[in-house]
């Protein structure tokens, strides 16, 4: 009799110990899936990683049509595994963060436009970090293509401008101004395609609505050229520069 009670309380001890390691793996797994999957505030869109042998990215889909919009890339085109992924609070945008360690460890962060399935700016931040809650609290950077420089809009609501820093040093190297010393709120802004020149776009009505331009010399902070377009706009023409 006792032999056999003993075999039962060793039958259940098994049992339990079985259930209690997958009950365990079972909990890894949700983690790990709830990992490679986040969902948008709304609730309108998702993202999952795609991933390849030591090159791994977000892809982000509508979830009511399963449509893919977008493919979230590192900052060069060598495989990069992606680090972390958040939507912004009002589920309008995507930021993914990759690692970098050949010009000493920084974090490169890309913030992607989801409706337009476009990407906007980018961020760096020294050391490998996983955490980029705070990219959608703050001033958004723009970075020239040659990764050297960096544009924020500075000011206020009706009296802002462009200043353009140099990213290394961290230091200004000049602020965009309007044509007229009066308050005026830049509208828009442009890196030339070989990083050496720098557009801002303000916006005047005195004279029938136009929009003046200043172009900069990036390498001296001087104004170089300045030209007129009609109307109010908010995107600079690509050939802007040249002229």
């Amino acid at each position: 009799m006792i032999t056999q009670i003993k075999n039962i309380f060793s039958i259940g001890i098994k049992i339990y110990m079985c259930f209690t390691v997958l009950l365990f793996f079972l909990l890894i797994n949700s983690a790990f899936s709830q990992s490679l999957s986040l969902t948008s505030p709304d609730g309108q869109y998702e993202a999952k990683l795609k991933s390849k042998v030591k090159d791994v990215h977000y892809q982000i889909k509508e979830i009511a049509t399963g449509r893919l919009i977008l493919t979230t890339n590192a900052e060069y085109s060598t495989p990069n595994d992606v680090k972390a992924g958040k939507f912004s609070p009002d589920s309008k945008k995507f930021a993914a963060a990759y690692h970098y360690g050949h010009a000493g460890n920084y974090t490169w962060i890309g913030i992607w436009d989801i409706e337009a399935g476009k990407f906007l700016y980018s961020e760096r931040k020294s050391d490998w970090i996983r955490d980029i809650s705070w990219v959608f609290k703050q001033t958004p950077s723009f970075i020239s293509p040659d990764n050297k420089y960096k544009a924020i809009k500075i000011g206020t609501a009706k009296n802002s401008h462009y200043q353009v820093i140099q990213i290394i040093t961290n230091k200004v190297v000049f602020t965009t101004y309007a044509q007229y010393t009066s308050t005026n709120d830049v509208k828009a802004m442009k890196f030339s395609p070989d990083s050496k020149k720098f557009a801002a776009a303000y916006h005047y009505g005195h004279a029938g609505n136009y929009t003046w331009i200043g172009i900069w010399d990036i390498t001296n902070g001087k104004l170089i050229n300045t030209t007129k377009k009609e109307g109010f706009i908010t995107i600079i023409p690509d050939d802007i520069f040249q002229k």
